[in-house]
């Protein structure tokens, strides 16, 4: 998926903070659904490369009504 790509090439710069990580995490809240966005955490979360496990950890955390699945998938890891 393109978007997970470019959101991992964005989050990786970030080596100091978790300012601009915190900020994809909005952004992507604002431009997609509850649905969208739990399975782009769970996409971020398989990652290699941890500044996009934390971004997965940003949206997981931000999404209560996805709570159950969240506590699920982190269940089955």
């Amino acid at each position: 998926m393109d978007t997970i790509r470019s959101l991992i090439q964005r989050v990786q710069k970030t080596e100091h903070g978790f300012i601009d990580i915190q900020k994809a995490s909005e952004e992507i809240f604002a431009s997609h659904s509850s649905a969208e966005t739990l399975q782009m955490a769970k996409e971020l979360f398989t990652s290699e490369v941890h500044q996009a496990r934390v971004l997965a950890v940003f949206l997981f955390g931000n999404s209560p009504q996805n709570q159950r699945r969240v506590l699920q998938f982190c269940a089955s890891m």
